[in-house]
């Protein structure tokens, strides 16, 4: 696989759709957890490590947030290393790491919790603003490339908050659903849209790159 890649940067236009493809592939798994880590802590808290962590919910909470906004961002990166802007992508790594060292000694006097939201409204208002700044400061925005990108991450993303915002407004009448029924409406949902992305442009590029990648490696 490295040595299919390494012989892909030869060819720009096929580096950047394997690439795009493969982040695309990833969002679709982990952006949606984020969402469920931050609209839901407590279960998730509940769910991974008991109800004696209950009070880790909010941490949880907010690194859900971090989540959803670092992943988001990695279509930035992909965007910068797919044209070559390496030295590019360096220097906001480095910009990006400093913010975060400072919002950490700022916030640890005040426990966890704080160093959790710095962490995560950093990474919202400044450290990904700042690697879309980077990533259009040669004057090109790739509004197509991530849109193509975030598409169908995003579209199951919005499913699952949509099941769970109904899940909440249902509480308010006293007719929610079991988290049992509620997982089961999450998963088809996803599943659908997850089936969606790799019957349509995810799919296809899967199917027809298989044979050329597998050409590339001998």
């Amino acid at each position: 696989f490295p040595v299919t890649i390494k012989r892909l940067t030869s060819e720009p236009a096929r580096y950047r759709e394997f690439f795009r493809h493969s982040l695309t592939g990833s969002l679709v798994v982990l952006l949606p957890l984020g969402v469920v880590m931050s609209s839901e802590p407590s279960l998730v808290t509940d769910v991974l490590f008991g109800s004696a962590w209950e009070a880790a919910a909010p941490v949880i909470g907010w690194l859900g947030l971090q989540l959803f906004v670092g992943l988001s961002g990695s279509v930035l990166t992909w965007s910068l290393i797919s044209r070559q802007r390496g030295a590019d992508l360096s220097r906001a790594a480095v910009v990006n790491a400093a913010v975060t060292l400072i919002g950490f000694a700022v916030s640890v006097p005040s426990g966890i919790e704080a160093v959790a939201a710095t962490y995560a409204l950093t990474g919202l208002f400044f450290r990904t603003p700042y690697l879309f700044f980077v990533s259009t400061s040669d004057g090109y925005l790739p509004r197509w490339e991530l849109a193509r990108a975030l598409i169908f991450p995003i579209a199951a993303c919005a499913t699952i908050f949509v099941a769970l915002v109904t899940a909440q407004k249902l509480d308010w009448f006293g007719t929610r659903p079991g988290w049992a029924d509620l997982s089961i409406r999450l998963l088809v949902g996803y599943a659908l849209i997850a089936l969606l992305a790799f019957r349509t442009d995810f799919g296809r590029f899967i199917s027809a790159n298989c044979r050329n990648l597998s050409g590339l490696r001998g």
